[in-house]
């Protein structure tokens, strides 16, 4: 699920994209071969179990929105999440409107980085992020991201950048400038707990393209005939994380914990 929100050009934060001649060499993997989940998909800290889907309080009801499309997307209009993050009530019931939806969007928002680590930490902890999770750590942030106060990247931030795809992703982005709409693809799918949620801030809108398409899973599944649904039921689905690997023959991974 995802919150998409924008921000002013004057308010952005700081971030910085490494030189090749800064990053370090590849380091030994901590871990080799698939998931220690992969052969039991219904066990481990990313399967939580509730006797019924959570439910909305109420607690946004004062505030307008619009759905975008009938399976996916909602945009809310008169919302600042920076002054409800003290509001668990509110958190929880966002949270709950964002996975029913998949996608929601907010203009002009005046948070900082802080504020929306916070507000992910909240999304998750108030509805059935596992004890041991926290903020997702991207594997490549040590080729560049966003500076805390002190100059470091902070790891807990991701930075989306088509001049940083250049550097770190694909030494032929430029005979690919398709890359990154070539597929579909959901968010760290392969960790052994993935992401929650994802939260895009556009800090350098462009004025023209730049589009990101959002798709509904569960809205196709509705589509499908009673048979095809069975079937589907009977199958399970291994995620890989194998172009990863080929990002440490550039620089050294973030492999701990994330």
């Amino acid at each position: 699920m995802t919150a998409t929100t924008t921000v002013s050009l004057e308010e952005h934060p700081k971030y910085v994209i490494l030189d090749e001649s800064k990053w370090t060499l590849k380091a030994e993997s901590t871990h080799k071969g698939p998931s220690p989940w992969a052969t039991t998909p219904n066990e481990g800290a990313s399967v939580q179990r509730t006797e019924a889907p959570l439910k909305p309080s109420g607690a946004l009801d004062q505030y307008k929105y619009t759905d975008l499309t009938p399976v996916i997307g909602r945009e809310y209009h008169d919302i600042q999440l920076a002054e409800i993050l003290d509001d668990d009530d509110k958190i929880r019931d966002l949270a709950i409107n964002i996975a029913y939806r998949g996608v929601a969007f907010f203009r002009g928002q005046k948070i900082t980085v802080e504020q929306q680590k916070v507000l992910a930490q909240k999304l998750t902890s108030l509805t059935f992020q596992p004890k041991t999770s926290s903020l997702h750590i991207h594997p490549i942030t040590p080729g560049g991201g966003f500076l805390r106060p002190d100059g470091s990247i902070d790891p807990e931030v991701t930075l989306i950048s088509s001049e940083y795809g250049k550097k770190v992703y694909h030494k032929d982005y430029k005979e690919n400038k398709a890359l990154a709409s070539k597929g579909i693809h959901q968010d760290f799918a392969f960790e052994t707990i993935p992401s929650a949620f994802s939260i895009l801030k556009i800090i350098e809108p462009l004025e023209t393209g730049g589009d990101t398409l959002w798709w509904s899973g569960a809205g196709l599944y509705d589509k499908l005939s009673d048979p095809f649904k069975r079937y589907l039921e009977t199958l399970t689905g291994t995620f890989s994380g194998n172009q990863i690997g080929t990002w440490q023959e550039k620089f050294k991974l973030f492999n701990g914990p994330r």
